[in-house]
């Protein structure tokens, strides 16, 4: 049995999950190039006054 319409919004609900996922992997990439070209301060110990 079809519902009509079923598909048109299936498709577009599909096409929402595939954009989210892009985003959220190009973010992760983004953040993963940033730190690699920050450069991080080691921790050092402090020193007691």
């Amino acid at each position: 049995m079809s519902w009509p319409g079923l598909e048109r919004n299936m498709s577009a609900r599909n096409g929402d999950k595939a954009r989210f996922q892009k985003d959220r992997k190009r973010k992760m990439l983004r953040r993963q190039r940033i730190r690699e070209l920050v450069p991080t301060k080691t921790p050092t110990a402090k020193k007691p006054h």
